[in-house]
């Protein structure tokens, strides 16, 4: 071991990276931590107001059933929307599994206008959350990104036009 006393050794100096490839973070890379951040925020905000919506809703006295319906109706939606978007970038394997989990997930987004219909077409314009905008902008975003066309740029990512 040199000069330097026995179990001690000698002290390495800092190593400086001349590339600009991102330094590796629990196996994953930095760049690809932001773009994964980047490609779902949409989903992330809509299942971040979800949670919210539940807890305002249960806040109330007594609880507002809609908005707990209508949060968790985001959630479902924005987990089916990612899911979709993952196996359209080809970040998760295409498989009959998968698709199904997402529909079932859509038919549980959809699942609360029954209850609201059979209760009458007022009731339905009293809770519109619930009943209106959630389950028709989640089928809508999750048939917009199952039908969109992947472009491969020259970074070789692939990204959603």
């Amino acid at each position: 071991m040199g000069s330097h006393p026995a179990g001690f050794m000698k002290p390495r100096p800092p190593v400086f990276r001349a590339s600009l490839r991102p330094l590796a973070i629990c196996g994953t890379t930095q760049r690809a931590i932001i773009s994964d951040v980047k490609a779902f925020i949409g989903s992330f905000i809509v299942m971040f107001v979800g949670v919210f919506a539940i807890l305002g809703g249960l806040q109330s006295h007594p609880p507002d059933l809609d908005s707990v319906v209508g949060g968790l109706t985001m959630i479902l939606g924005a987990i089916a929307y990612r899911s979709a978007k993952r196996r359209r970038l080809g970040l998760k394997a295409d498989s009959g599994m998968r698709r199904g989990f997402e529909v079932g997930l859509l038919i549980l987004v959809a699942l609360p206008i029954v209850p609201l219909a059979l209760k009458g077409v007022d009731f339905i314009a009293n809770n519109p959350v619930s009943g209106i905008f959630v389950p028709l902008l989640s089928v809508a975003a999750y048939v917009w990104i199952s039908k969109r066309k992947i472009e491969v740029a020259e970074t070789s990512v692939p990204s959603i036009r």
